[in-house]
C-alpha cells in the first residue's frame, strides 16, 4: 500500500522502474563494503545479534554473539566495538581469539588486527600442548606473549596436577618460555620455589640446556647428567653431557650429528667414566665409541663406516644402554665399506674388525678384561666385483644371458697362523710353546681367498603356462696360506634348472567393496654338480671335513664359501642343500586381501601365507654303505604366518629325517591377538593384547630347549595399564625361568605418569632373585613424556 497516494497500488513508469533497480544495487554495495571492512590487506567480517553504527566515526559496536574474522583468525565475545579506521576492536564478556593452531581465552581482549598486538586480562593461552594463564597478557609481535603472574602446566584435568606458578612469564610460539621467581605446585599446594624456569614451547632444535636426568642402581649409585644441546647450523648439532655416578664416578657423554643429504649423514657418541669402582685401589678411564657414517664420495662411490669401540671387553656388559646394538652379542663389530653401482658393474670393499667380548686368555686380568682377543679372526679387507647381466646372443630364438664376479678376501690376526685343537689341551689353558703345527688337525686362521664366478641362464616359457630356467655356473677358489702351508685350488662346475609357475584366482564381494587373491607358486630345483676339483689331503680341505659329520658341531673353515655343498653335510647352526645331484621341491600359497581407503587409494594385506620345501639326495641312492643309514630325504621346512586384523601368528617347522624322532624336529611360534592398541589423546598409551610364544628344539645336546613365554598388557582404561608375563621350561631342572609384573598409571591430565615394574629370576646358585623397578616421567613439553626420576636395580635376595 502506498502511503502518499492512499492507494493499494500505484503504477511506475519505466524510468523509475531503473532509477529504483540502480539504486537498490548501489545500497547492497555499501552495505556489503561496511560488513566487509576492506582497510587492510586481510579482509574482515563481522557479525553480531545487534549492531550499532556510528557512520561519522566509522565504528560499530557489535552486541551478542558478536563475532570478527579475518584469515586465519576467529574473535568472539558478547560484546565488541571495532573501529574500523584503526582496525582495532575492544572485546568484553566470554572472549575467545583463535588463531591457527592457538586460542586465548579471557574476560577481556583489546587487539589490532593489523599489528596482531594487544592485552588480554584474566586470561590464558592454550594449545593442544600446553595452557599459559594469566591476570594480564601482553601479546606482542610474532607470537611473543609476556604474562605477569602466570601460571604453566600441560594438565589438560580441570584442576592441574601440577603447575608451574611465575611473576613473569616470556612466551615465544615455538621457542620457549622463560619463567622467573617460580613456584612448583601439585593439586595446587606449593612444593618447590626456583628463582627460574625454562620451557620448550616448539619442536625445533635451539642451543641450551636440556632436561637433567636422575636415576639410581645398586650398580651404580645415584645418578645425574645435565645435557647441553648446541646447534651448530641448519644441518648439524651437539649435545653434551656432564655428571656424576655415586659409587663409580665422574661421567661425561657427547653425541654430534649431522645430515648432508638423504645419502650423506653421520652420528657419533662417546661415553667416558672415570671409574673407581671397576679396579681395585686404582680409578680407571673407561669408555665407548659407537660411531656411523654414510657418504656420498666423488665418482659415484658410497662410503659407510660403523665403529664400536670400548675400553674392556666389561663394559657392554654394565652400560648395554650405551651401546645398543651390542646387547646379547658376544662381539662388537666395526665395519668400513666402499661401494660402487653402474649400468655395467658392481664394486664393494668391506674392511671389517671384530672385538671379542669373550677372551678366554687364563690368569691374567687385564689380558681377559681390557685388550683385545688376538684369535680373533679379522676380514681385512673384502673385495667383490659383480657384472651386470648381460645378454651374450640369441641363439635358435633363445636369449643368453651370462654374468660374471671376481672376489677376494683376506683373513688375518695377530695371534699367529693357527690355532691348536682344543681336543690336544685341556679346556681353559694354554698349549705348551714350541709345539708343532699338526696339519688338518689344527685349524688354519690366516689366509687369502679369490673367487671366480662365471655364469650363464636362460629362460624360457612353456605353453606360456610355466617358467623354466637353466643355470650354468663355476665356482673357482685360489686359496693362499703364510708360512710354509701349501697353496690350494678348489672348484666345481654347478647346473641348475628352475620349474616354476603362479596360479591365481580373484574373489570379490561387491556388498563391503573389497577383493580377494589365492595364489599358488610351486617351484621344482634340479641341481647337478658334473665336476668337481678338490685336493682332499690339503690340511685346509681336511680341517673343513674333520667335524662335518656330527650334527651342529662347529666347522673349521673361515666362513660359509668355503662349504662345497656336494653331498649331505652340516656345519655350525647352517643347513646346506646338496647340490651334488638332488632335486628340491616346494610351494608358496598366499591369500591377498585388497581394502578400498577412505584416500582412494586401497591397502594390500597378506592374511595367510604357507611355505614348504623339501628335497630328495639321488647320491644317497648309490650309497654303498648301510641303506639303513641312507639320508635320502633332505631337511623339510614349512613355515605358516596368519595376519589378521587383530590376531597375528607365525610359524617355522624343521624336519630331519636321518635323526632320531626326538631330535628331529624344530618349532617356533609367536601368537598376538590385540584387542585394542594405540597412542591415545596423543600421549597415552592403551594397550590390550595377549602375546604367546613357543620354542622346541632337541638338536644341541646340552641345551635342549622347550620353552613358553606369555605376555599379557590389559590397560583397564586409558589411564591404567597393568602387565605381566612369564616364562616357563618344560625340559629345565627349574620350570619357572622367569616372571614379571608391572603397573603403569597416566595421569588423565596427560602431564605424568608413574610406573613400577617388578621381576623374579632364579639365580645359579639356587637363590631367588627380584628386582623392583620405579618410574616417574612428566609431560612437560605437552607433547611426550620425559623420565626425570628413575629408581632401578633394587634387588631382594631369599
Amino acid at each position: 500500500m502506498d502511503v502518499a497516494f492512499g492507494k493499494a497500488d500505484v503504477q511506475l513508469s519505466q524510468r523509475y522502474l531503473v532509477f529504483f533497480r540502480c539504486f537498490s544495487f548501489f545500497v547492497g554495495i555499501s552495505l556489503s563494503f561496511q560488513a566487509w571492512a576492506l582497510l587492510g590487506e586481510d579482509p574482515v567480517h563481522f557479525s553480531g545479534d545487534r549492531q550499532l553504527w556510528d557512520r561519522a566515526a566509522n565504528q560499530v559496536d557489535l552486541i551478542g554473539h558478536a563475532t570478527i574474522i579475518q584469515a586465519g583468525e576467529v574473535i568472539t565475545a558478547d560484546k565488541i566495538h571495532f573501529d574500523m579506521n584503526t582496525r582495532s576492536l575492544d572485546a568484553e564478556g566470554n572472549c575467545t581469539y583463535s588463531l591457527h593452531k592457538t586460542e586465548i581465552v579471557g574476560d577481556e581482549i583489546h587487539l589490532n588486527l593489523d599489528t596482531r598486538v594487544g592485552i588480554v586480562r584474566r586470561g590464558k593461552v592454550s594449545s593442544g600442548r600446553f595452557t599459559l594463564s594469566g591476570n594480564e597478557i601482553h601479546k606482542r609481535k610474532n607470537g611473543v606473549f609476556e604474562i605477569f603472574r602466570g601460571e604453566y602446566t600441560t594438565c589438560h584435568d580441570c584442576e592441574s596436577s601440577w603447575s608451574f606458578r611465575g611473576e613473569h612469564v616470556d612466551m615465544t610460539l615455538g621457542g620457549y618460555a622463560f619463567i622467573s621467581n617460580v613456584t612448583a605446585k601439585v593439586k595446587g599446594v606449593p612444593v618447590v620455589w626456583l628463582p627460574y624456569a625454562l620451557f620448550p614451547m616448539k619442536s625445533e632444535r635451539q642451543t641450551g640446556f636440556l632436561f637433567p636426568s636422575f636415576a639410581k642402581s645398586t650398580q651404580s649409585g645415584t645418578v645425574f647428567m645435565l645435557p647441553f644441546f648446541w646447534k651448530l647450523g641448519r644441518s648439524a648439532d651437539m649435545t653434551l653431557g656432564a655428571g656424576i655416578y655415586s659409587l663409580r664416578g665422574q661421567r661425561a657423554t657427547w653425541e654430534t650429528r649431522y645430515v648432508l643429504s638423504e645419502r650423506s649423514h653421520a652420528q657419533s657418541n662417546f661415553y667416558f667414566l672415570r671409574d673407581r669402582s671397576f679396579l681395585p685401589q686404582k680409578s680407571m678411564s673407561r669408555w665407548a665409541l659407537d660411531l656411523s657414517q654414510t657418504q656420498e664420495l666423488p665418482f659415484g662411490i658410497d662410503e659407510k663406516i660403523r665403529i664400536q669401540e670400548v675400553s674392556d671387553n666389561i663394559y657392554p656388559l654394565v652400560f648395554g644402554s650405551d651401546l645398543p646394538n651390542s646387547s646379547g652379542e658376544a662381539f662388537l663389530p666395526s665395519t668400513l665399506t666402499f661401494a660402487r653401482n653402474t649400468a655395467d658393474f658392481s664394486v664393494f670393499v668391506a674392511m671389517k674388525r671384530y672385538r671379542n667380548l669373550i677372551n678366554t686368555t687364563p690368569n691374567n686380568f687385564f689380558a681377559q678384561n681390557i685388550s683385545s682377543d688376538p684369535r680373533t679372526v679379522q676380514v681385512f679387507p673384502r673385495m667383490v666385483i659383480t657384472t651386470n647381466d648381460q645378454l651374450l646372443g640369441t641363439f635358435g630364438g633363445v636369449s643368453i644371458i651370462s654374468g660374471l664376479s671376481v672376489g677376494l678376501s683376506h683373513f688375518t690376526r695377530t695371534g699367529g697362523l693357527f690355532d691348536y685343537d682344543a681336543s690336544s689341551v685341556p679346556f681353559g689353558t694354554v698349549a705348551p710353546s714350541g709345539l708343532a703345527f699338526r696339519p688338518g688337525i689344527d685349524p688354519i686362521r690366516e689366509g687369502t681367498r679369490f673367487t671366480l664366478n662365471p655364469s650363464l641362464y636362460t629362460t624360457l616359457r612353456p605353453w606360456d603356462l610355466f617358467s623354466l630356467v637353466p643355470s650354468l655356473q663355476y665356482q673357482q677358489y685360489f686359496y693362499d696360506f703364510p708360512q710354509n702351508v701349501s697353496s690350494l685350488s678348489r672348484g666345481y662346475l654347478l647346473f641348475q634348472t628352475e620349474l616354476m609357475a603362479q596360479w591365481e584366482r580373484i574373489f570379490r564381494w561387491e556388498e563391503s567393496h573389497s577383493s580377494s587373491k589365492h595364489i599358488i607358486r610351486p617351484i621344482l630345483t634340479y641341481s647337478f654338480i658334473p665336476y668337481l676339483k678338490d685336493n682332499p689331503n690339503h690340511p685346509f680341505v681336511r680341517q673343513i671335513q674333520q667335524l662335518q659329520n656330527p650334527f651342529f658341531t662347529q666347522g673349521y673353515n673361515f666362513d660359509d664359501y668355503d662349504i662345497i655343498a656336494y653331498g649331505y653335510q652340516r656345519t655350525g647352526a647352517n643347513y646346506f642343500m646338496p647340490l651334488g645331484n638332488s632335486l628340491a621341491y616346494g610351494f608358496t600359497t598366499q591369500w591377498i586381501q585388497k581394502k578400498e581407503s577412505p584416500k582412494d587409494h586401497p591397502v594390500y594385506q597378506t592374511t595367510a601365507e604357507w611355505m614348504l620345501g623339501h628335497g630328495i639326495n639321488f647320491l644317497e641312492m648309490y650309497h654303498s654303505g648301510d641303506p639303513k643309514n641312507r639320508q635320502l630325504l633332505t631337511r623339510l621346512f614349512s613355515g605358516l604366518t596368519f595376519n589378521f586384523n587383530q590376531f597375528r601368528s607365525q610359524t617355522s617347522f624343521y624336519y630331519y629325517p636321518d635323526l632320531p624322532s626326538k631330535e628331529s624336529k624344530t618349532l617356533s611360534t609367536s601368537l598376538t591377538y590385540v584387542l585394542d592398541r594405540g597412542l591415545h589423546e596423543k600421549v597415552l598409551v592403551y594397550d590390550r593384547s595377549l602375546t604367546l610364544t613357543y620354542g622346541y628344539n632337541m638338536l644341541n645336546a646340552g641345551a635342549e630347549t622347550s620353552n613358553l613365554s606369555a605376555t599379557l598388557n590389559f590397560s583397564i582404561n586409558d589411564y591404567i595399564l597393568p602387565s605381566g608375563g612369564l616364562n616357563y621350561s618344560f625340559v629345565s631342572p627349574s620350570p619357572l625361568l622367569g616372571a614379571n609384573l608391572g603397573l603403569n598409571l597416566q595421569s588423565p591430565s596427560r602431564c605424568w605418569k608413574v610406573g613400577v615394574l617388578s621381576s623374579y629370576a632364579p639365580a645359579v646358585s639356587g637363590q631367588k632373585n627380584i628386582v623392583i623397578a620405579f618410574n616417574l616421567g612428566l609431560n612437560f613439553s605437552g607433547s611426550g613424556f620425559s623420565d626425570v626420576s628413575q629408581m632401578s636395580h633394587s634387588q631382594t635376595t631369599y
